[in-house]
């Protein structure tokens, strides 16, 4: 429940921004999964193929059991790590939406409503599924890699070279899937918690208007109040969201959107 502040007045609270803490943590323990996974790959292949390149077979027998050690590894870590970072990330956003309203004056106890568990069973459930992935598709590539390799009859030099670069690819996304459903995660939660207390507008901010590279022009125009083919900036209905790029939307939701919101409390007399 919400006790509202006797004051009747418009106020922008400060913007609602996903933790870089709970994402570092996330990407860690991905992270951490994967270098343990390429080291082994990199080390037993290279055993293997220095006992006998022209033993095709054994290579990739041992191609297979690495794969299917790994994987399981992976399909029993997701559960656990999507799980924890479920639980952190809620925490950290309903947090900060707390602070910032009882510093407005706002008092809000703050419980797990359903539709805040249906947000956070259904993330976590796509994040099991992403974090399985990365082995997943990891491991096939590096399967083709020896593969070919062997067809080719490569030696191990270049067979390393080609899963070195390779090795790089899982880490990427691994950091990717932490910063970014991280972002989705707060979005979703800080729309969730916004309704519950009657919180109707907020405000578009954009990441870093002045920044130079690569960005969505019509979150930009929006964030500046200027029209754009579906909206006209920068306040929405945190309920609606803003019809950007043919499509209802709210900040930090698309992939790489790093914008955020302010809460715009009115009308409490």
């Amino acid at each position: 429940m919400a006790q509202q502040p006797p004051q009747d007045q418009k106020k922008v609270l400060p913007p609602i921004v996903p933790s870089a803490g709970v994402a570092a943590v996330y990407r860690s323990k991905l992270t951490k999964s994967v270098d343990r996974m390429n080291n082994s790959l990199d080390y037993w292949l290279g055993v293997r193929w220095e006992e006998d390149p022209v033993a095709a077979g054994r290579v990739l027998a041992t191609m297979k059991e690495l794969g299917h050690r790994w994987q399981s590894h992976f399909d029993e870590l997701a559960p656990d790590v999507a799980g924890q970072w479920g639980g952190r990330a809620e925490k950290h956003t309903t947090n900060r939406i707390q602070q910032l309203l009882d510093d407005a004056g706002w008092t809000v106890e703050f419980k797990v409503s359903p539709q805040v568990q249906a947000i956070m069973d259904s993330a976590v459930q796509e994040n099991v599924g992403l974090i399985r992935s990365i082995a997943a598709e990891h491991l096939q590539r590096v399967e083709g890699i020896v593969m070919r390799n062997v067809q080719k009859g490569s030696d191990l030099r270049t067979m390393t070279r080609e899963l070195h670069e390779q090795f790089d690819v899982p880490l990427k996304r691994a950091a990717f899937i932490a910063r970014d459903q991280n972002s989705k995660m707060t979005t979703a939660i800080t729309k969730a918690r916004q309704t519950q207390v009657g919180i109707r507008r907020a405000v578009w901010m954009h990441s870093n208007i002045t920044a130079k590279g690569h960005f969505r022009p019509e979150h930009l125009a929006f964030s500046r109040g200027e029209h754009s083919p579906g909206a006209k900036g920068p306040i929405y209905v945190v309920a609606d969201g803003a019809y950007l790029e043919n499509r209802w939307t709210w900040p930090g939701f698309e992939v790489n959107c790093r914008c955020t919101s302010r809460p715009v409390i009115e009308g409490f007399g």
